[in-house]
């Protein structure tokens, strides 16, 4: 059998019987018998574990793992590996998505004089946007996120090209407003800019400081994505979840410090350069761009996986080194399973503030997963972990509509946390059901959005640990190989997209012919 012995995986036989959670929907639909099923999920793991190799293992050492040399790198390749005669299944066929050259992003250059000691920021912001919707526009829609709260957002100047006229403008909550001078025809590209001022609150959160971190999260002006059935995609902000719709974008970061301070790091989405009190960023087709700093972070890293750190702070760094190896291990298998990653760095942050946030390229971990850690892999400093980093394949890559369709990146995130621990820690299954989503005993509907919901709680229940059951059925429905299949296919069909729930059942339709109809029923309101 497969087993976890000191750091890495033994393989002990050819097959291995591994049953899959009796609470999981495969022992209600009674296939928990399904032996052949369970042959060629073994296989799919067997190549996984030759993937990622017998490496990354959680650590709860402080001091510096050491890491397994990989010396087998196959590609995981979802198909039928039975060693008995094949029968006549339809082998659904991958469909190949025809590639083309990128259009050329948004561009935002941002400019900011950071006053530490005040906490203010001063910022200057160009956006050269070409207009590739096809439509004729007369006036603009940006988000400033910021503004949600009163007091932290301060318009200061804004030009449209080198007009030295002042265009007209309205401001509605997190909804700036701009109505053009002249039309902006398809395929022409407009220059905006923006001078304004943020005040950072003193708060635990994505958008504020503490006395031991400074989070500057969904902080500057942006043009959200177009869809030509309910036009510029701007979301209500909302406590409860994310609201916030992006298109990909280059980014431009220049953040000089007012006042020196020698001991303050500053991490960004994206590798930086440092020169004196000044960093400089450059991000090619990201969703988002995010800085985060501290005179506190101790930065962890191996010398084999340089791309995948953490910055903890220093009474931490014991459950630092095993949220990195997840962090580590989870990047390699959801490379293996759903394809490569666009962005080629992650950044695991601690966060000072509850639970955890991502971002491309960088996620937050909140504090109290890492003071709970009791080693090990059954916490949730290790759930989470691997969570996040899905969503740098689930969010980062393939995005959606955060406020109205949240499912569609969160049930398949913390769907990536069964698949991280049913390859890394065979047998855990049951626990993992058990530890995350049954004892809430989860209602509501999968497809709700953000808005029908007060409380966090009967958010997560219904989003979430419903998707997660959810996810479960289609897989046990189709079958490994066909949807592992999909899987990747919606990752290569949705990368630098933004997805919708019609796109998602569309191209599970080219995968199956199996009726989903009673699943969609039990999961969805409509």
């Amino acid at each position: 059998m497969i087993s976890v012995r000191g750091n890495c995986f033994i393989i002990e036989a050819d097959f291995v019987m591994i049953s899959r959670n009796k609470h999981s929907k495969i022992t209600k639909m009674g296939l928990i018998n399904d032996m052949k099923r369970i042959r060629k999920f073994t296989l799919v793991l067997f190549l996984l574990c030759l993937t990622v190799g017998c490496t990354y293992p959680l650590q709860q050492s402080s001091s510096t793992p050491t890491l397994v040399e990989i010396e087998t790198a196959l590609p995981f390749v979802p198909t039928l590996m039975d060693t008995e005669t094949p029968t006549s299944t339809v082998v659904p066929e991958i469909i190949q998505e025809t590639q083309t050259e990128p259009a050329k992003p948004t561009t935002y250059t941002l400019d900011v004089l950071f006053d530490e000691q005040e906490k203010v920021l001063q910022i200057n912001e160009k956006i050269d946007y070409l207009n590739l919707t096809g439509e004729t526009f007369s006036n603009i829609t940006l988000v400033i996120p910021a503004n949600h709260d009163e007091g932290v957002f301060v318009l200061e100047q804004i030009a449209i090209s080198d007009d030295e006229v002042v265009p007209v403008y309205t401001i509605d909550g997190v909804k700036l407003d701009l109505q053009l001078p002249e039309n902006l025809q398809p395929d022409k590209q407009i220059h905006i800019e923006l001078v304004y001022k943020i005040q950072l609150p003193e708060t635990r959160g994505v958008l504020g400081y503490t006395e031991r971190q400074i989070n500057v999260c969904d902080w500057y002006a942006f043009i959200p994505p177009y869809d030509r059935e309910s036009a510029w995609m701007v979301n209500e902000y909302h406590p409860i979840g994310e609201y916030l719709v992006y298109d990909v974008a280059d980014f431009d970061v220049n953040i000089q410090l007012k006042e020196a301070k020698p001991d303050l790091m500053i991490i960004g989405s994206v590798p930086g350069q440092q020169s004196d009190s000044t960093w400089q960023f450059h991000a090619e087709q990201v969703r988002t761009f995010v800085w985060t700093a501290s005179d506190q972070y101790q930065l962890l890293a191996l010398d084999k996986t340089p791309n995948v750190v953490a910055y903890v702070f220093p009474e931490d760094v014991n459950a630092g080194w095993a949220a990195l190896s997840t962090a580590i291990s989870a990047w390699h298998l959801y490379s293996a399973v759903y394809g490569a990653p666009l962005q080629e760095n992650l950044y695991l942050i601690e966060a000072d503030f509850y639970d955890g946030m991502e971002y491309d390229g960088l996620f937050y971990l909140g504090f109290d997963y890492f003071e709970r850690y009791n080693g090990g892999e059954k916490n949730y400093l290790t759930a989470i972990s691997a969570h996040e980093t899905a969503h740098q394949w689930w969010f980062a890559a393939v995005s959606n509509d955060a406020a109205k369709q949240p499912w569609l990146d969160e049930s398949l995130a913390i769907y990536s946390e069964l698949i991280f621990y049913e390859t890394y820690y065979p047998g855990n299954e049951d626990w993992w059901w058990k530890f995350r989503v049954e004892p809430f005993k989860p209602t509501g509907w999968v497809d709700s959005t953000v808005y029908q919901y007060d409380t966090f709680r009967p958010y997560i229940n219904a989003i979430y640990l419903r998707g997660a059951q959810f996810m479960d059925e289609l897989r046990t429905t189709m079958g490994n190989e066909a949807f592992f299949a999909f899987l990747q296919a919606y990752y290569r069909a949705g990368s630098g997209k933004i997805m919708t729930r019609q796109d998602f059942f569309d191209l599970l339709a080219q995968y199956s012919d199996a009726d989903f109809q009673p699943i969609i029923n039990q999961y969805f309101s409509e």
